[in-house]
C-alpha cells in the first residue's frame, strides 16, 4: 500500500514513531535501512548500540554470591525495605 510522503517540520518530535518502528517494524525497518545503505538511528535496534539499561554504562562485573549478598543488603537499606518488613512482621504476628 503506497502512502504520499508525509512532510514534517523541524521541530517534530520522534520518539513514539521510533517506539513504535522498533515494537513493531522492527525487521522492516532493518532491511529498509540495509537495502538504502542508510545508518540505524534507533539505538536499540543498532549493532553494538543500545538505548537499555542493560547494556548501558560500564560492564557489570561477574555474578558471585557474595556481591549478591551485598547488593541486596545496600537495596534493603536504601529502599527503606527494613521498616517495609519489620511493619508486615508487627501486622501478622
Amino acid at each position: 500500500m503506497y502512502r504520499d510522503p508525509v512532510e514534517y517540520s523541524y521541530k517534530t518530535t520522534t520518539g513514539v514513531l521510533r517506539a513504535h518502528i522498533s515494537k513493531f517494524h522492527e525487521y522492516e525497518y532493518l532491511e529498509a535501512c540495509s537495502t538504502n545503505g542508510w545508518p540505524v538511528k534507533i539505538k536499540s535496534l543498532s549493532r553494538g548500540g543500545s538505548s537499555s539499561s542493560s547494556s548501558a554504562g560500564p560492564p557489570r562485573p561477574s555474578f558471585t554470591l557474595a556481591r549478591f549478598k551485598h547488593a541486596l543488603v545496600n537495596w534493603v537499606v536504601a529502599d527503606d525495605q527494613v521498616c517495609k518488613l519489620q511493619q508486615i512482621y508487627v501486622t501478622v504476628c
